[in-house]
């Protein structure tokens, strides 16, 4: 999808070189899905379409009404100065004040339209960002996948659709902070220190001195290097080159020479840090992360059935674009997440 260029749309279909020849060779991904979620995102493409279709015809007409404001501006301040007809004329000239009462009423009509087609390209950007997300997603399917069972609308007692959709919409943004707490949950002290002194003996052991060229080849020994330098500097207006060269690797030999108190150092401060009271293991952190998400597709796929049961109720709830495609297409909870899960 073009946002700079709502009139420019993109073909959903997936083209292989030489696909004719190819016997995997997909015309369309929407191929890889089951009958139901097909036909769902063909719907949704088609609204998508309709919704854009009715742009063009409200832009153009508001491009000649422009038009003809400014053809109308044009010839008042040439009637004013008399360029019109060779002679100047006054602002209450009978000529200039019915000009200016059609420059009102273009200006009325021009900001009716303006309205109508913000409402309509809203709706339009909303519906093109829904299709280009479920596009995208299943442009990555390599597989056809599997429908996820159906899941029934529930609607409270006295409850319309759109406040299911509130609420559930709310239950899912409490999800999603949950998921952010977990993801934020700092690591426990012990997990912090190991990974300290994973790094702290990996530096020692890069810094240790070559000693055995002075055993085996008489030469004295040789401390560690690494290399540095290179990138680029401007000079007179002119990108330089810096050479690449080797220096002393001063950070691994100062592990080398202090490693275990360097070790005792740094665990003085993780524990100093830590909040072992809110931290989490690597274990549990999956696990709880993992039960986020699978609350949050679980939810919206309440969501998605509340949109649907609103739909052939005559009523039309917009989806997010963010939503889980797997919850609005209807896939199985094991089809791939999308990435940004």
């Amino acid at each position: 999808m073009n946002f700079l260029n709502p009139f420019r749309t993109e073909s959903a279909e997936v083209r292989e070189p030489g696909g004719g020849a190819n016997p995997n060779f997909v015309l369309d991904p929407i191929d890889r899905l089951p009958p139901a979620a097909a036909d769902k995102l063909r719907s949704i493409r088609r609204e998508a379409s309709d919704a854009h279709a009715v742009l063009r015809p409200l832009q153009d007409e508001l491009a000649e009404l422009r038009e003809k404001r400014q053809r109308s501006e044009v010839w008042i301040v040439s009637y004013l100065n008399g360029r019109h007809d060779g002679r100047a004329h006054r602002e209450d000239d009978p000529a200039i004040i019915r000009e200016r009462e059609k420059i009102a009423k273009l200006t009325a009509e021009i900001e009716r339209l303006q309205v109508a087609y913000d409402e309509r390209a809203a709706k339009w950007r909303q519906l093109a960002a829904v299709r280009e997300t479920l596009e995208n997603y299943i442009k990555r399917l390599s597989d056809p996948v599997e429908a996820a069972p159906p899941v029934a609308a529930t609607l409270g007692k006295g409850e319309t659709h759109q406040q299911a959709v509130a609420r559930v919409r709310k239950h899912c943004e409490k999800l999603r902070e949950d998921a952010q707490a977990v993801a934020d949950a700092p690591i426990h002290s012990s997990v912090a220190k190991q990974m300290a002194r994973t790094k702290i003996e990996a530096l020692a052991e890069r810094g240790r001195p070559n000693t055995l060229i002075s055993i085996e080849a008489g030469r004295p020994f040789e401390f560690p290097t690494v290399i540095a330098g290179g990138g680029a500097v401007a000079v007179e207006g002119k990108m330089v080159s810096l050479p690449f060269h080797r220096v002393t690797d001063t950070e691994s030999m100062f592990c080398w020479l202090h490693r275990d108190s360097l070790i005792a150092a740094i665990e003085r401060e993780i524990d100093e840090n830590s909040d072992d009271a809110s931290a989490l293991s690597p274990e549990t952190r999956a696990k709880k992360t993992a039960q986020c998400k699978s609350a949050i597709l679980a939810a919206e796929r309440d969501e998605e059935s509340l949109i649907a049961a609103a739909q052939e109720a005559g009523l039309t709830i917009h989806r997010r674009p963010e939503c889980d495609p797997r919850a609005v297409l209807g896939l199985a909870d094991a089809a791939p997440a999308p990435r940004d899960s």
